[in-house]
């Protein structure tokens, strides 16, 4: 059974040989079959109709993320990453050492390096999200030194916030960084009664891609 389903999957995989990507090696509106040849020899940890799920996946420079593959009508409609510290002491979270705003952007350069080269532009810049102001945004809150982003983190910190956004698109696809801030600060170990090792402290964000709402609209004429 296994041996046909590879079958299958090469012959329907063969549209997206030569094709653009969108995220890793898909594009949006691939079916299930196709997602799974493309991270062959990779196999999913959860597997259904409406998703697919991908643990401890390497990615470049030593860090690794769970990969989230979500699908309507078997069609791709939603990738999600959630990335984790390297294992390094420096960079590895733990409850004896949170990793900042800062040094998360800083230690995953390669990802913000790798939107650019694909044609990605800052969109709305940072925000803040679930408190009591609306950060500034546009082109002009999109820098990413440090200055720029301990402002934010401590801006969030001040109100409350729950977590910080920072959003990036190109013709095809959007793009939005979500950065939890009690994962930014939280030293206070008791509340989550976690262990100081969880992945919890070494979660870095989540990433998540979808269509841009000018090919959303292409899509659903098909039956998207």
């Amino acid at each position: 059974m296994m041996k046909n389903l590879i079958i299958l999957i090469l012959i329907n995989s063969y549209s997206l040989i030569a094709q653009e990507y969108d995220v890793r090696k898909t594009r949006w509106g691939t079916s299930i079959n196709e997602v799974l040849y493309s991270e062959y020899p990779l196999t999913p940890d959860k597997s259904d109709e409406s998703e697919l799920e991908y643990k401890d996946v390497e990615l470049s420079n030593g860090h690794k993320a769970t990969i989230l593959y979500k699908f309507k009508n078997r069609k791709l409609i939603e990738v999600k990453y959630l990335m984790y510290g390297y294992d390094a002491s420096f960079s590895k979270g733990t409850c004896k050492n949170i990793i900042s705003l800062f040094n998360k952007v800083h230690y995953t350069s390669f990802v913000f390096d790798t939107l650019q080269a694909k044609g990605f532009k800052c969109n709305m810049g940072w925000y803040l999200v679930n408190c009591s102001t609306v950060f500034p945004v546009g082109k002009d809150n999109c820098k990413l030194d440090k200055i720029t982003i301990e402002r934010i983190e401590k801006a969030a910190a001040d109100l409350k916030c729950e977590s910080i956004g920072l959003n990036y698109q190109n013709k095809r696809t959007d793009v939005i960084f979500y950065f939890n801030q009690y994962q930014n600060t939280f030293t206070n170990n008791s509340e989550y009664n976690l262990p100081c090792d969880s992945s919890f402290y070494n979660t870095y964000y989540w990433l998540k891609f979808t269509p841009s709402y000018e090919l959303e609209r292409e899509l659903k004429k098909s039956d998207f």
